[in-house]
């Protein structure tokens, strides 16, 4: 359970990067003065050897960085570990004055950008405002503001109510626009999109208090990283917390990726609570009508990916829907949390839910019915499975299905035949999911083999070229147990190999073949990659 009053943290991990031996030694010896406070995880001296260990530094809070460094510059940098870990506090160094240098900081949200030679009271400085900054976003102030008052609650019931009957219809008519306009919510000529927040574990595990302290977490933390021309309004029941976004300017993914991401960073640190968050496409105004119903079904459709994806993540539609052949949909039946277990791959909640069914038709008011109630039963067992001809084609055809159900004799045969066939259907929809992930994944590496060669690319050109935003970018390449950084280098280190098996080339001519710029930061990825330089590699 989490509590607004709870310190979470007091020890904050920070790392180094600067190319200077000295620099860092004096650093390591001033931050023994703060050893109360920070710990030093690590030290590096360069920053392309701190992006090789990115994914071990989910922990880190500070990075001190000097600006300028051979192979991978402080602001690069601090780009990169953003991008991944968006909580991290930046601290710059720098030998140079240099305006351009401090104006880039400022556009990174640095802590602080400090001259060398370094003094232990400007470090101090930066470390406490750095220290600060996590702290609050630790722990939300102790100051909880007072109770609304009766009316707002009032307000904030009706307009939930409201959001409830909005994402049912297709339309509105004119007498509840003017509700939703009473009651605060200005539909018209609006760009609209829903999000949908949902945690990871089962709803059985998790207490009441711990979802309505998370809940708050999230209202509050929407309201403080959005900007001020995009508004929200959340709506839910007991679980999940679903968001409906206006504004009355265009916006994109990418302008909610950031912001939601972070959200989901600090519930989970703040509340230790894993969500997941869907996003369904962005709507304009006077293109076409709106359909909330469809709207919404989009974000519950991204959601499901979770299984697949993994948790803890931000789902755009757009980076679903375009890249899946789209498979007929039914919609929900009497028994639609059967079909929406299976859709969401809770393979034991879809069986215990049919036990439910099977139990209470196994008694005698159910004589006359009970076969009527079996047909809808395995009806909506079918309605859960993204691919129905898959299913015939792989197990057993429609007739023969029925046939062996019907067939059954006993509560106990008829469990098992549906345990079975429920397997079978939650086996069939990751596997169509999954191509689509391994679709995705090819058209990166396609990229990544068809640009490596340009010293340019990076993850927002490939984000560009293929209209996948960056936080689906990472998951897939997480799932496919790699990263950017890794397959460019594999792809860079096999064709300078290659390259190096002919004595007619020369080291420079191949470190511009596969995209590097300076040769020596060639030779010190090649010898880092292969344990030799490329002199002794050709030697060999």
């Amino acid at each position: 359970m989490c509590y607004p009053y709870t310190k979470v943290k007091e020890m904050y991990k920070l790392i180094i990067a600067d190319d200077e031996e000295a620099t860092r030694s004096r650093l390591l010896s001033l931050l023994e003065k703060e050893k109360d406070n920070f710990t030093v995880k690590a030290s590096y001296q360069n920053g392309y050897d701190v992006l090789e260990d990115i994914d071990s530094l989910s922990d880190v809070d500070i990075l001190i960085t000097d600006i300028k460094m051979p192979f991978v510059t402080g602001l690069e940098l601090a780009k990169n570990l953003k991008e991944h870990y968006p909580l991290i506090q930046i601290i710059f160094l720098s030998g140079f004055d240099d305006f351009d240098f401090a104006k880039q900081a400022i556009q990174l949200d640095a802590v602080a950008y400090l001259l060398k030679p370094l003094s232990y009271s400007e470090l101090k400085e930066a470390l406490a405002k750095a220290k600060d900054r996590l702290d609050t976003t630790n722990q939300i102030d102790k100051d909880i503001e007072k109770a609304k008052e009766d009316n707002e609650a009032l307000l904030k019931a009706e307009q939930n109510a409201d959001l409830l009957k909005l994402i049912t219809l297709k339309c509105i008519s004119e007498a509840f626009d003017e509700k939703l306009k009473n009651d605060g919510i200005a539909l018209k000529d609006k760009y609209i999109a829903f999000a949908l927040f949902d945690p990871d574990a089962e709803e059985d595990s998790l207490g009441y208090e711990e979802l309505e302290m998370a809940h708050y977490y999230l209202e509050e933390n929407l309201r403080q990283l959005f900007r001020k021309d995009i508004h929200f309004f959340t709506f839910g029941e007991v679980t999940s917390l679903g968001v409906l976004f206006l504004s009355e300017k265009p916006f994109h993914n990418e302008e909610l990726e950031l912001p939601l991401t972070t959200i989901l960073a600090k519930i989970k640190r703040a509340c230790s609570i894993s969500f997941s968050c869907a996003v369904s496409e962005i709507s304009e105004p006077k293109k076409e009508m709106v359909s909330y119903r469809k709207l919404f079904r989009h974000t519950k459709w991204a959601l499901e990916y979770r299984t697949i994806m993994g948790k803890g993540l931000v789902l755009f539609y757009g980076d679903l829907a375009s890249k899946e052949k789209k498979i007929g949909k039914v919609d929900d039946s009497d028994y639609k949390n059967i079909v929406n277990a299976l859709l969401y791959g809770k393979s034991a909640e879809a069986k215990e839910l049919s036990k439910k069914i099977v139990d209470n038709i196994s008694n005698i008011e159910f004589r006359d019915s009970y076969f009527l109630v079996l047909n809808d039963l395995i009806a909506s067992i079918l309605k859960g499975c993204v691919s129905i001809d898959k299913l015939y084609e792989t197990y057993h055809s429609h007739i023969d299905l029925m046939n062996q159900f019907y067939a059954k004799k006993g509560k106990e045969s008829i469990l098992e035949f549906l345990n079975a066939l429920i397997d079978k259907i939650v086996e069939i929809n990751n596997g169509t999911r999954l191509t689509g992930i391994d679709t995705a994944f090819l058209h990166m590496k396609n990229y990544i083999d068809e640009h490596y060669r340009e010293s340019g690319i990076s993850i927002e050109s490939l984000s560009e070229e293929l209209g996948y935003s960056n936080s689906y970018i990472f998951a897939i390449l997480k799932k496919q147990g790699t990263s950017f950084t890794r397959l460019l280098t594999q792809k860079r280190m096999e064709t300078a190999q290659r390259l190096l098996a002919d004595p007619n080339n020369k080291l420079a001519q191949i470190a511009h073949e596969i995209g590097y710029e300076d040769p020596y930061y060639f030779s010190h990825c090649f010898k880092k990659y292969y344990g030799v330089s490329p002199q002794e590699y050709r030697k060999k």
